[in-house]
């Protein structure tokens, strides 16, 4: 008959190879607990949210974490709003994580030179006008993306020279958290023209 102590320690010695065996099986799936963004002082959190395929409380395969969290890094990166992302992985323990994703937004404001001919092209201008430069159209053009931090858009541009002109387009978001916002966008032309001709176009539509 075995003892008290021997059974014990057989129990005790059971135990504790369950145990290890259970520690050293792979973690299938992880869950997140916490996401956090950091380095967008113009865009909207949600914004960046949006775009992702991971969210709070979300679990996913763990051996896919790599592919996973690459595709996102794509997704955040194909809104043209970011010069360079990163996501890292913060407080792993057991099946669970916190993810980190730090941005550096672009510059949103590029001014960009217009210079157009008023003829079919530059021969003819050359040519049958002797290129007088009273027949170019030349100005400005400002597109200023992300002007209230919700990916949208506004351009404004202007020409002088032969027909003097100046358009407004503004694309901004009405809705937030969705995943396919609502977009309002409103086209304004104007070509030597009187306040009776302002308004040339106005456009909505959805993305």
């Amino acid at each position: 008959m075995y003892s008290k102590r021997s059974i014990f320690i057989l129990l005790t010695f059971v135990f504790f190879s369950l145990s290890l065996i259970k520690a050293q099986e792979p973690v299938q799936y992880l869950k997140i607990r916490n996401i956090t963004i950091t380095g967008n002082k113009k865009t909207k959190p949600f914004v960046i949210k949006r775009e992702m395929t991971l969210h709070e409380n979300d679990s996913f395969p763990a051996k896919e974490m790599d592919a996973i969290l690459l595709q996102n890094k794509i997704n955040i990166f194909n809104l043209t709003l970011f010069k360079d992302i990163s996501i890292n992985i913060k407080n792993w323990e057991d099946d669970s994580l916190d993810l980190a994703i730090n941005v550096k937004e672009r510059w949103a404001i590029i001014p960009l030179p217009i210079i157009q001919f008023a003829d079919r092209n530059a021969a003819e201008w050359w040519r049958q006008y002797n290129h007088d430069f009273k027949r170019l159209q030349y100005g400005l053009q400002i597109p200023w993306k992300n002007v209230s931090g919700r990916n949208d858009l506004l351009y404004v541009a202007f020409s002088l020279g032969l027909r003097k002109s100046w358009s407004l387009i503004t694309l901004f978001q009405i809705s937030t958290e969705k995943k396919k916002p609502l977009v309002c966008q409103l086209i304004y032309y104007c070509y030597e023209a009187s306040v009776s001709h302002l308004i040339q176009q106005m456009m909505f539509s959805t993305i």
